[in-house]
């Protein structure tokens, strides 16, 4: 969290406790939140923390590159503390997000030659394996 702290303040800011407990999370979990979820779990470590406030901060990781917004069909924002280069697929059925490492990795490569990359964003929307099992589950018990 040094380098954080460090890339926070030669922007002139400051590393507040919500920021840091909010990064935090985001960077120990493998979902992908929502702002609702994140509240939820960072109430746990600063009781007194406001959903408003989460957002506010929210929007500064944001802004400034240290997180990911992910814009799903539920009409929900969720966030990836993995700003590495990577690319997302949105279950259109249950919501889920996926991380997509490969083809981030190789896009990023060649992109390269045309400058400093600093984010790729690119979402891939569908139906996961799962809900996928399970529509087609569902169309066979409704045909017997």
């Amino acid at each position: 969290m040094e380098n954080i702290r460090e890339e926070i303040n030669k922007q002139g800011d400051r590393l507040t406790r919500q920021r840091l407990v909010i990064l935090e999370y985001l960077r120990g979990v493998t979902c992908h939140p929502t702002a609702e979820q994140i509240h939820n779990e960072v109430k746990k470590q600063i009781a007194n923390i406001s959903l408003a406030t989460v957002y506010r901060n929210l929007k500064y990781l944001v802004e400034n590159g240290f997180i990911i917004q992910i814009n799903t069909n539920d009409g929900k924002s969720h966030y990836d503390g993995n700003n590495r280069y990577h690319l997302h697929f949105i279950c259109r059925e249950c919501v889920r997000v996926f991380d997509i490492w490969q083809v981030g990795q190789s896009i990023a490569k060649k992109l390269q030659p045309f400058g400093q990359i600093e984010q790729i964003e690119c979402n891939a929307y569908g139906v996961c394996r799962e809900c996928l099992g399970r529509n087609a589950e569902k169309i066979g018990s409704d045909r017997r």
